[in-house]
C-alpha cells in the first residue's frame, strides 16, 4: 500500500513527466554544453570519446559535428567568456592520480590557440589518501579574465567540494584554493554563469535506492553569487531548484544558460535511454 502512495504522489507532482529533449546517440556520454550566440547548442562528451564538439538546435537535432586535433582523456566541463573563446577542461580525476590536468582555449571558430596545464596547490601525492581525496573536478565557470573551479568529491572528503581558481592565461600554472562548499549529501557536476552578471548556478545531484532496489536520485540548482573582491561564492538560497527524478533516476552532468531566463540541463545515456536534456525558466 506504501508503494502505491508513493507511486501515486509522483505521478500527481509530474515528476515523470517533464518534457524531455533527445540528444542524438554520439552524445551518450554528455558532460558539458555551451549556448552559442545564435541560440544554438554545443556539446561534448566527457572521458574515452572522441575529441568532437557537437552542435544542435533547442530540439536537439545534430546541425554539425567538430573534430578537434585534441585528446580527451577526460573532458568534463566547458565554459566560454565574454569573447566568445571556449574552454574545454580535461581534468576528470577519479583516481586522484593526474598530473597532466589541462585546460584547452579555443577561439570563436574553434581553434586551439592556448592550453593551460595546472596542478592543485594543496595536492603533494599522487593520489592521496583516501580521507584526502577532492582532487576530482568536474565543473567551471568563467569570469573577469579568471577560471574558476569546483570538485566533484564523493570518496573521503565528505561531499565538500574546493573551489579552485586560476587565470584565464598563462601556460603552467598552480590552481589557488579559494573555499570549500558543502553540499553534502549532494555532489557537483557542473557550474554556469549568468552572462553580464556573478549569478553562478551549481548543478548537482545524489543518488540511493528506496526500499534497497527502487533507484532515487535528485538533482538540485544552488544559486550563489560571485564576489568580485573576496572571488568567493555568496549562497543566495539553498536549494534554488528541486528537480526531483524518482522512478525515472538520471545523472545530469552538463548546464548552461540559454538566455537571461532558462537553464539547459542535460542528463547522460543509459543501457535502454538515450541522453536528453531538459530547459528549466528561473
Amino acid at each position: 500500500m506504501r508503494i502505491i502512495i508513493l507511486l501515486v504522489s509522483v505521478l500527481l507532482s509530474g515528476t515523470l513527466f517533464y518534457k524531455k529533449i533527445y540528444l542524438p546517440h554520439d552524445l551518450h556520454e554528455v558532460s558539458g554544453v555551451c549556448s552559442l550566440p545564435d541560440g544554438r547548442l554545443l556539446w561534448l562528451n566527457d572521458g574515452g570519446n572522441k575529441p568532437y564538439l557537437y552542435i544542435t538546435d533547442l530540439q536537439g537535432k545534430l546541425d554539425s559535428v567538430i573534430k578537434l586535433p585534441l585528446r580527451n582523456r577526460d573532458w568534463e566541463e566547458m565554459t566560454s567568456d565574454d569573447d566568445g573563446n571556449l574552454y574545454i577542461g580535461d581534468f576528470g580525476n577519479n583516481a586522484n592520480d593526474r598530473r597532466d590536468l589541462i585546460i584547452y582555449k579555443l577561439d570563436p571558430t574553434y581553434r586551439v590557440i592556448d592550453s593551460i596545464l595546472f596542478n592543485y596547490e594543496d595536492q603533494t601525492l599522487f593520489p592521496p589518501p583516501i580521507v584526502e581525496r577532492r582532487f576530482d573536478m568536474e565543473a567551471m565557470i568563467w569570469s573577469d579574465h579568471r577560471l574558476h573551479l569546483f570538485s566533484k568529491n564523493k570518496m573521503g572528503s565528505y561531499f565538500i567540494s574546493t573551489h579552485y581558481m586560476l587565470s584565464e592565461t598563462g601556460r603552467r600554472q598552480t590552481a589557488v584554493k579559494v573555499e570549500e562548499l558543502k553540499l553534502a549529501p549532494y555532489i557537483v557536476s557542473g557550474a554556469a554563469r549568468k552572462p553580464g552578471t556573478n549569478e553562478i548556478i551549481m548543478l548537482t545531484y545524489t543518488y540511493h535506492f528506496r526500499l534497497q532496489f527502487l533507484p532515487d536520485s535528485q538533482t538540485r540548482l544552488y544559486r550563489f553569487q560571485l564576489d568580485s573582491a573576496t572571488q568567493r561564492l555568496l549562497p543566495q538560497q539553498s536549494p534554488y531548484k528541486v528537480l526531483p527524478t524518482w522512478l525515472a533516476s538520471s545523472q545530469y552532468e552538463a548546464i548552461a544558460w540559454s538566455g537571461p531566463e532558462h537553464l539547459v540541463i542535460a542528463a547522460e545515456g543509459g543501457k535502454k535511454r538515450r541522453p536528453f536534456f531538459r530547459i528549466e525558466s528561473k
